[in-house]
């Protein structure tokens, strides 16, 4: 019985046709075909697989779908292929520059893992032009398990930036939606503070995207998603706690805001103006003072003459009363 990686090798060296650059069978054209499915295009497998040196390859300023690879999962891949061959071939085109024959279209981590080992790659030719490369990226990319919203928004971003694609296409050729791509776009909507902020955003959704650029409107709204920024990038909170969040927020400064502590210069809390929704006054006194109050070892009938004596006075010289002079209280008014 054949072992795993015999089998594994067979399938690579009997099953499929693996040829290499300067061989006869790489002077074959190479099968072209459209992104989707096409019923009278050739299966997929019927294409070469060539077996290529790393350094015949290059990748694309235009491919930025990557903002980071994991070092121990690319160490662990490259591992993988030495031990048991590389089961996936990555898909190039052709598109010489500066002396490098190929353009990697999609297969990234196996490229580079197998620079690593310094083996050479197996990978599909496809004679496309940079429209359609980048059209099999993005189709590639929207299936693939460990894309995000954030590296899925670059890419696309930088299609459209650089005229390659426009929104239209992305919408009719690769299946992401309009609503979808809205979303994705509003990465680039995010103010350059809060960017700063969150740091990562690969755990950012393209809903909490759309939610941040909305509500980042004024510096209140911008200060609160700040001060959660770290729940942000560890994606602990999305639009929906963004929001009450920012409700809290602003509620809470609200409050600061129209509230005043008088203390003694012993820093002893003393009495606390509040003002209501209608801007009105109020005097709020701290538990251990109204416990003095209580007790009598403050005297509330001193308190009151104290407090009525001020606003007499102010009463008088803001209505001009000439001092000495008692205003007549009405019969049906009571003092508290």
């Amino acid at each position: 019985m054949m072992s795993k990686k015999d089998l594994l090798n067979n399938f690579f060296d009997g099953n499929q046709q693996t040829v290499t650059p300067n061989s006869p069978a790489s002077k074959k054209k190479y099968t072209s075909h459209k992104l989707f499915d096409n019923p009278d295009s050739e299966s997929p497998n019927q294409e070469h697989i060539v077996e290529i040196s790393t350094n015949d390859i290059y990748i694309s300023p235009h491919k930025v779908d990557r903002t980071s690879l994991d070092e121990m999962k690319l160490s662990l891949l490259a591992e993988n292929i030495l031990s048991i061959g590389q089961l996936q071939p990555c898909t190039v085109r052709r598109n010489p520059k500066d002396g490098k024959e190929y353009e990697l279209i999609f297969g990234e981590r196996r490229l580079r893992a197998a620079i690593l080992k310094g083996l050479k790659v197996k990978v599909v030719v496809q004679d496309i032009d940079l429209y359609t490369s980048a059209l099999a990226l993005l189709s590639e990319n929207r299936n693939r398990e460990d894309n995000t919203d954030y590296d899925l928004s670059r890419q696309i971003s930088e299609f459209i930036d650089s005229g390659i694609l426009k929104q239209v296409d992305i919408v009719k050729k690769t299946g992401i939606s309009k609503q979808k791509i809205s979303k994705l776009l509003c990465f680039d909507k995010i103010p350059k503070e809060i960017i700063e902020g969150i740091e990562d955003l690969r755990n950012v959704s393209a809903s909490t995207a759309e939610c941040i650029s909305k509500l980042s409107t004024s510096p209140e709204n911008i200060n609160a998603i700040l001060s959660i920024s770290s729940k942000i990038s560890s994606g602990e909170y999305g639009h929906s706690k963004i929001v009450s969040h920012i409700e809290s927020y602003k509620n809470k400064l609200e409050r600061k805001t129209n509230t005043c502590k008088q203390y003694t210069e012993s820093g002893r809390h003393l009495f606390t103006i509040r003002h209501d929704n209608n801007k009105n006054p109020s005097i709020h006194f701290p538990v251990d003072i109204l416990k003095l109050i209580s007790s009598g070892k403050i005297k509330e009938s001193a308190l009151k003459e104290c407090l009525s004596g001020f606003l007499e006075d102010n009463i008088n010289k803001i209505c001009r009363v000439p001092q000495g002079t008692k205003k007549e209280v009405p019969k049906n008014e009571t003092s508290h």
